[in-house]
C-alpha cells in the first residue's frame, strides 16, 4: 500500500511538529511519500484572550531558503519539494495586479467594492507589501495556492514514475498529531482506501475532519482530508477554482461569498459533486495547530499542548 502525503503552507514551527508527525505516518507495510510546497515567509498572528481570542499583530519572519529546504529535507526526504517567496510568487503577483485593474476599469459599470486597496499604483513599496500580505491573507490565496502546488508535485512524480498512489492526504507542516499505536494507523489508511474505492452512490468521496454548514454555505475542514489519487488529481485546479470564485463575487454573481480556506473546499466539493463525510468516527487521534503560545510552556506534552489549544479556541 502506498500513501501520499501532500505538505502546504507555511512552514511554521515544523521542527516542533515533525517527530508527531512521521511518528503518525510509521505505519507497517504501509510506504508513505512526502510531498511539500512551502513559502520562505512565515507570518505568526498573536492572539489578546482578554478580545475573544482575536489577532492583535502579526509578526512577520523572511527565512532563508537553503535554510527551509534543508530542514525539510532532512525531516521528511520528500519526493518533491518547493520552497518559494509568497510575495515575490509571479503567479500571485500577477492575479493580484489584474484584480486591482479590474476594478479600475470595471467599477464604474459594475459597481465593484475593491476588498483590498483602491489605489495600488500610486502605494510605495512598504504599503504595496502591506497590501499584498492582506491579499494573501484575507483571501487565503497564499495558502490555497500551496495546497495546488503540492498537488501537482505528486501528480507529476506518479506520471514520471507510472505509479498511482492508493490514498492520498493533505496535512500542514504545523499539524501537531497525537501517538496512534501502529496496528491502528495501518487499519485506518486500509478503511481510507477501501471507502475512496467504493465510489459511494457512484461518486467521489473526501474524508475530512469536519463538516458543517455557516451562512448557507457548505465548510470543509482542511486541516487534515483524504481521497484517492485520482480525486486528488481535481486540486491540480484548486487555485484556480478559487480565483474564478473571486471574479465571480466581483461581478455580483455570488451573493454570499466567503473567503476561508473551508468555504471555498467547501465550494470545491459541492462542485464537483463529491461525497464528503469525516474520518473522526475511524480515527480518534486528536489534532491541533502549534502555536505561538505553545511555545511558552514548559510542559510540551500532546495532553498539555492540546488542553491549551482548547482552552484559547
Amino acid at each position: 500500500m502506498k500513501i501520499a502525503v501532500l505538505f502546504s503552507g507555511m512552514a511554521r514551527y515544523h521542527k516542533k511538529c515533525a517527530s508527531s508527525i512521521l511518528d503518525y505516518f510509521d505505519i507497517p507495510d504501509v510506504d508513505v511519500d512526502f510531498f511539500i510546497h512551502s513559502w520562505t515567509n512565515t507570518w505568526f498572528v498573536r492572539h489578546d484572550d482578554e478580545k475573544g481570542f482575536q489577532a492583535t499583530s502579526t509578526r512577520v519572519e523572511n527565512n532563508d531558503k537553503n535554510q527551509i529546504v534543508d530542514e525539510l529535507t532532512d525531516l521528511y526526504n520528500p519526493k518533491g519539494l518547493i520552497v518559494e517567496d509568497q510575495l515575490e510568487n509571479e503567479d500571485l503577483e500577477n492575479q493580484f495586479l489584474l484584480f486591482n485593474k479590474f476594478h479600475e476599469t470595471n467599477s464604474r459599470f459594475l459597481n465593484l467594492k475593491n476588498p483590498w486597496m483602491d489605489d495600488y499604483n500610486s502605494l510605495s513599496h512598504p504599503q504595496r507589501e502591506t497590501a499584498k500580505r492582506k491579499f494573501l491573507n484575507e483571501l487565503h490565496c497564499g495558502q490555497i495556492y500551496s495546497i495546488q502546488k503540492s498537488c501537482e508535485l505528486m501528480s507529476d512524480y506518479e506520471n514520471s514514475t507510472r505509479q498511482e498512489y492508493d490514498v492520498v492526504i493533505r496535512f500542514r507542516l504545523d499539524n501537531f498529531i497525537q501517538s496512534t499505536p501502529k496496528d491502528r494507523s495501518k487499519f485506518l489508511m486500509e478503511k481510507y482506501k477501501k471507502d475512496c474505492y467504493a465510489r459511494p452512490f457512484n461518486k467521489k468521496l473526501l474524508l475530512a475532519q469536519w463538516i458543517t454548514m455557516h451562512r448557507g454555505a457548505t465548510h470543509v475542514g482542511d486541516k487534515f482530508f483524504c481521497s484517492d489519487s485520482e480525486t486528488f488529481n481535481a486540486f491540480n485546479y484548486f487555485f484556480d477554482f478559487h480565483i474564478n470564485r473571486i471574479f465571480r463575487h466581483l461581478t455580483g454573481q455570488l451573493t454570499s461569498f466567503q473567503f476561508t480556506p473551508e468555504a471555498v473546499l467547501g465550494d470545491f466539493v459541492m462542485y464537483h459533486d463529491w461525497v464528503c463525510r469525516p474520518h473522526i468516527p475511524y480515527d480518534s487521534a486528536r489534532i491541533f495547530n502549534y502555536r505561538d503560545y505553545h511555545l511558552e510552556e514548559a510542559d510540551q506534552s500532546f495532553d498539555n499542548l492540546f488542553k491549551i489549544f482548547i482552552e484559547k479556541n
